[in-house]
């Protein structure tokens, strides 16, 4: 593989002649992340928001007969939304905005739906218990927070893996 291909496949540039599988050795990665991250969700509260409108009209203009299946899609559009786009797309829309990706910590691929939906339940346990184990990311580090770490991802600079 020659220089230029490598630089375009993130694994197998990480990994060079040692061998080593930690993709992301290189602070280039993740440097600068953790507040990119944090805006990246208030722009995803902003479509996930926008998601509650559709749903509130759509309720309003069944005059409240479909309120029962609107509400569950609101229960329900957090977790979708945040699984859908990371495995399919490999950010939500807010990530996008910020330049950043999420891909498999090991391989650099990018994640599957089962890695995804265990990113977003344990982000949300962590909303849930008051951000408190979101605070971890102040003591590590390579800017990774425990959801993270526990579903084998990580967020990434997008342009730093493509250039």
């Amino acid at each position: 593989m020659t220089h230029e291909e490598s630089k375009l496949d993130p694994a197998s540039a990480a990994r060079g002649k040692s061998g080593n599988t930690d993709l992301f050795i290189d602070p280039g990665y993740w440097s600068g992340t953790v507040f990119k991250r944090l805006m990246s969700y208030l722009v995803d509260v902003v479509v996930l928001a926008a998601i509650g409108v559709a749903l509130w009209v759509v309720t309003a203009l069944t005059l409240g007969l479909l309120a029962p299946v609107t509400a569950l899609l609101w229960a329900i559009a957090p977790f979708a939304y945040h699984t859908l786009m990371v495995s399919g797309r490999g950010a939500t829309v807010g990530q996008s905005v910020f330049g950043l990706r999420v891909v498999d910590a090991t391989t650099g691929a990018r994640p599957t739906v089962l890695q995804a939906l265990i990113l977003t339940v344990l982000f949300y346990v962590s909303v849930a218990l008051g951000f408190v184990p979101l605070l971890y990311v102040l003591f590590d580090d390579r800017n990774r927070f425990l959801h993270d770490i526990l579903s084998d991802l990580r967020t990434i600079q997008s342009a730093r893996a493509t250039s």
